[in-house]
């Protein structure tokens, strides 16, 4: 469906890395009702999508979130995630005593690129003990769509072109 001004701009949505998954107005809002934890913020962007379905979008949308839901809800997704946070903590490179080697440069991929990071930074508790994770991101989300900065706009100018 053509994005227009009247309609939200719908992000495409995927699952885990080779999986196929929907796309589309009806599965970004299955997205946000699989992820949005009552944070007020997506609660807003979930119910910012409803308004914007067609009816029969709806009903698609409703059975596409259940199927989401049950693969990628906290119930399912929160065991699957403790799982590989405590297979990582057995792949840490260090000494015999468990202490994590202060003279070594760690290169990680991420969206940015690769990069160096400090082994100490990336074997924060935060990171990696379940408990801890789970307080870090819904201190995250509870944060989720607020702003702290401001814009200031000046009034419009026209400018004119340049001649050659």
């Amino acid at each position: 469906m053509p994005t227009s001004c009247h309609r939200p701009r719908w992000p495409r949505c995927g699952g885990r890395a080779g999986a196929a998954r929907p796309t589309g107005p009806s599965a970004t809002r299955g997205w946000t009702s699989a992820a949005e934890r009552g944070t007020p913020f997506l609660l807003a962007q979930r119910e910012r999508y409803w308004a914007a379905l067609a009816p029969a979008e709806r009903v698609h949308a409703i059975s596409e979130g259940r199927a989401l839901y049950a693969e990628f809800g906290d119930p399912a997704a929160q065991p699957r995630l403790e799982r590989e946070l405590r297979s990582g903590l057995r792949n840490v490179t260090g000494s015999r005593t468990g202490a994590v080697a202060a003279n070594m440069d760690m290169f990680v991929r991420d969206t940015r690129g690769a990069r160096v990071v400090d082994p100490d930074a990336f074997y924060q508790n935060d990171y990696w003990q379940p408990t801890r994770y789970w307080q870090w991101k819904a201190e995250e989300l509870a944060q989720a769509g607020r702003s702290s900065g401001t814009v200031d706009v000046g009034a419009p100018t026209t400018i004119s072109r340049p001649t050659d």
